[in-house]
């Protein structure tokens, strides 16, 4: 009988579901300066405190920095955690009394926080969205350490349905538009190589950035977020 190669996979990868003791204490949270596109660099909770929702307040720092610590997404992502979610969820606990304790959340009280987000007409339809996506992703990690009770039944199904719809995307830039973009990159990039250039050597990066993602069609957003360690000489062309 023919024996078996063994199979030896990678170890998984081991994820953090505790909180993070660091400044135990305090409300404000410090973000890394490294990866982070976000213009925060420090989340602070604590204008929340002393309203009655202090337990959820706690729940909420220690979750951010457990998310933080965990580095399964961005800084800028639990940014927006905190400042488009949590923060929202925080005035409309405060405003309806409900309720102060992480463990006692219900259906209802969600359904009641989505219904305080509609009942903004100055927001938009899919800001309302996203700023309830940013506070459901929270306390779904708030799940799974087991602070706030129930699962998936806990969160409505479609609350804002037909978001997608309304939305429209960039409108695409004309030939026109694109001839003088690709000439400005060209431009620079002769200058830039002739030591010409009159610009920091940061945008000077951004001008190949630049150059890359119209050549490619690749998104600049994680393009600018690279950091300069992810740049390597050219194989082929000498001083690039």
């Amino acid at each position: 009988m023919k024996t078996r190669k063994p199979h030896e996979g990678a170890a998984p990868t081991k994820v953090s579901t505790e909180p993070i003791p660091e400044d135990e204490g305090s409300a404000v949270i410090a973000l890394p300066a490294k990866d982070n596109a976000s213009t925060h660099r420090t989340l602070d909770l604590t204008p929340y405190l002393g309203h009655g929702i202090d337990d959820w307040v706690w729940a909420g720092v220690t979750q951010l920095r457990t998310v933080l610590a965990g580095k399964t997404v961005t800084p800028a992502t639990v940014a927006n955690y905190c400042w488009c979610g949590l923060t929202y969820f925080f005035d409309f606990l405060i405003a309806a009394g409900l309720p102060c304790q992480p463990s006692n959340l219900e259906k209802k009280h969600l359904v009641a926080y989505i219904d305080w987000l509609k009942g903004h007409g100055d927001w938009a339809y899919g800001t309302q969205k996203s700023r309830y996506s940013f506070t459901k992703a929270v306390l779904v990690g708030l799940q799974h350490r087991q602070i706030v009770k129930g699962g998936k039944e806990l969160y409505p199904a479609n609350p804002f349905p037909g978001s997608n719809s309304g939305m429209t995307g960039a409108t695409p830039l004309s030939t026109g538009e694109r001839i003088r973009l690709a000439e400005a990159i060209r431009d620079d990039l002769i200058a830039i190589h002739k030591g010409q250039f009159e610009g920091f050597a940061s945008q000077a990066l951004v001008v190949h950035l630049l150059a890359l993602a119209y050549r490619t069609g690749a998104n600049t957003t994680p393009l600018l977020e690279m950091s300069r360690d992810c740049l390597k000489p050219h194989p082929f062309m000498p001083n690039m």
